[in-house]
């Protein structure tokens, strides 16, 4: 669920709020504030969540939890008729836990500061073409280790220095008033060899990736994960549906870790999505996905149901 509260200050700026719960014990949420300093828009923001954990971690039903406090600055260098182009950069705190039931906690920090790019393009005709490119540098500590009440501290794989890249880029082509095709796409590099905390690796399961698996499934350190889908306008104002296809592939940059698989990961999913979107008021949005191939152990093809809500003030 999200809520946004426009043009508070009557400055254009904006108030959100995100929810997010699922059946897997995961909780997420975040509040931002934007505002503006000339053509400088300044986003401060807060949130909490829960993340999967990979290897050894996730077999020993370890828990991950990070708290995030971070400033992201934008400034746009043109807008025009067919197309934008920003530059953006943003730090961010992280106060992480990974942690099992009450015995076992592994307390970690890490600061991260990133600079990206990005922008729309509709310069060809009944197109819509976005895209962004994100550098980050962070540096992962160890806040110790705390087993029944007695803490210390380790060199464990994951601490220390990283850098990674991520693109993402998604496009809209509109066939006529009645059919729209949609394409999302999302990669994930790192860029100097670091083997990565659970805290920034990625998975291809997810609300946002190939639907129809659990959060954590398919983790990795790199990843490219795409979306298909074709909108269908309906006779009901404001109703549509849209029959998609995922499709994600991932892999370690080390896998010579004793935590960390050398397989690959590869899995798709196929699903429908119904939104009804009163512009400018708000937006109801159901995902159902199903599962095209048997994820390792899985008895049987996993299925995935995502509700969203969202209203604007």
């Amino acid at each position: 669920a999200s809520m946004s509260f426009n043009n508070i200050a009557h400055q254009g700026d904006s108030l959100n709020a995100y929810l997010q719960r699922s059946d897997e014990a995961q909780t997420n949420y975040s509040i931002s504030y934007t505002t503006f300093l000339g053509n400088l828009k300044i986003t401060p923001s807060y949130s909490k969540r829960n993340y999967a954990l990979g290897g050894a971690y996730k077999n020993a039903n370890f828990i991950g939890t990070s708290e995030n406090l971070g400033i992201d600055l934008k400034y746009p260098l043109w807008i025009t008729t067919y197309n934008s182009f920003y530059l953006t950069s943003s730090y961010y705190h992280k106060k992480l836990s990974n942690s099992r039931l009450n015995i076992m906690t592994i307390d970690k920090s890490s600061d991260t500061i990133s600079f990206s790019i990005e922008g729309v393009y509709n310069g060809i005709s009944n197109d819509s073409f976005s895209y962004s490119a994100n550098v980050s540098y962070g540096n992962v500590k160890d806040g110790g280790t705390t087993i029944l009440g007695m803490s210390s501290k380790t060199d464990g794989d994951g601490f220390g220095k990283f850098a990674k890249l991520n693109v993402n880029l998604n496009n809209a082509y509109f066939f006529n008033d009645t059919f729209t095709h949609l394409f999302s796409l999302n990669y994930q590099q790192v860029v100097n060899g670091a083997t990565l905390d659970s805290s920034e690796t990625i998975s291809l399961g997810d609300p946002y990736g190939v639907r129809a698996y659990n959060n954590g499934d398919g983790e990795g350190d790199n990843a490219v994960v795409a979306s298909f889908g074709l909108r269908m306008a309906t006779p009901l104002k404001d109703f549509y549906i849209t029959p998609f296809y995922d499709i994600g592939y991932s892999w370690y940059e080390n896998d010579s870790k004793l935590y960390r698989a050398s397989e690959t990961n590869y899995m798709d999913a196929y699903g429908l999505q119904l939104l009804y979107n009163k512009t400018g008021n708000f937006y109801v949005k159901l995902d159902l996905a199903r599962a095209l191939k048997k994820y390792k152990l899985d008895d049987d093809y996993s299925s995935k149901a995502y509700v969203s809500f969202g209203k604007y003030f």
